[in-house]
Formats: structure tokens, sequence, C-alpha cells
């Protein structure tokens, strides 16, 4: 027998749980707008590279899992990084710029709220351009996840896709051990 309101509570909670905690924030209902210059997301990036502590794992992502690219630690003791194939950080001059002489994304559509604010975009680092997934944190304010889609005719990932996560556990982020850094 069908059940009406059996159906109707599921649909609700379906779109209850498809929705972020704060969907009914100012912000949230923002995001729902198409965005050429993906403001929401540009900003969470802006605050994401203006945090003293949070970590970034970049991976490509392969049929049979994730392949590390790159590690950044960015604390008040620095920032560094290091590749797949290093065993050693490099301490950086300084941390990643907050803020590019480009939008570093455009063309904004959000998707859903699954895992957080998720949009579709376009991801720019001249000469590299890319579709990208992003994922913000639960308050629209920083970076959680960014999948990067290279074209085929991208000269250093053709046809890849790198996934980059962000962490801000301050418990976790800590700089590298000084006998693990490039003197």
């Amino acid at each position: 027998m069908f059940q009406p309101k059996l159906c109707l509570m599921a649909l609700v909670l379906l779109q209850i749980m498809n929705e972020p905690a704060n969907a009914g924030s100012k912000l949230a209902k923002a995001a729902r707008e198409p965005d050429k210059d993906c403001r929401i997301v540009n900003q969470a990036y802006v605050n994401t590279r203006n945090t003293v502590v949070y970590g970034q794992v970049g991976s490509f992502m392969e049929p049979d899992g994730l392949r590390l690219f790159h590690e950044g630690r960015v604390t008040p003791a620095g920032a560094f990084e290091r590749y797949a194939a290093q065993t050693k950080w490099t301490k950086l001059a300084e941390p990643p710029p907050a803020v590019t002489p480009y939008l570093r994304f455009t063309d904004c559509t959000y998707l859903d709220g699954i895992d957080g604010p998720h949009f579709r975009a376009y991801w720019h680092n001249p000469p590299q351009h890319a579709e990208a997934e992003v994922w913000l944190t639960a308050d629209y304010q920083k970076l959680s996840e960014v999948r990067r889609h290279f074209a085929i005719y991208d000269k250093l990932f053709p046809s890849e896709t790198l996934a980059t996560v962000w962490d801000y556990d301050v418990k976790r982020v800590k700089p590298p051990a000084a006998e693990e850094v490039v003197p």
C-alpha cells in the first residue's frame, strides 16, 4: 500500500541531509546564485591562505587510489613544503600568497551541501587552468577540498586530477622537526 506521508517525510529528510547546517544563512543563500567571479569561494581561498596554521596535502586521483604529490604546512614557525619524491621539507621564504593578481576561481556554480558547501568552478594559476570541484568548510569561510581536473593539453598534469585537502587542526599541523628540514 502506498504511504504518501512516509514518502513526504523521506523527501524532507533527504533535503535536510543535503543542506549544510547553516543553509538558512545569508551566505548560504548567496552561494546558490550563479557567480562568475566566485566571490564566496575566492574569499574562502583568501581566508585559508591568511590562516595562521593549516596543512594541505595534494594527491593525484588514480584508478587504484591516491598518489601523494605535495604536502604543505603553514605554522607560526614558518611555511614548509615537500614533494612526494623528497624526504626532507623545504622552508619557504613566505607562505603562499592570499591575494593573487588574478581570480583563483571563476564561474562558480553551487552543487550541493553534502560534505560541506560544494561548487563547480574553474581554477586559475596562469599558465595553468583546470575545471574544479570545491568544498568549503561548513561556515563557508575556508577551503576544505579542491579537485582540479586538468585538460589533456596541460603541460604539467595532462589529463590528471589533483585533489588537495586542507587541515586546520593545530594539534596535527606542526612544523617539521629541524632534522627533517633542508638546511
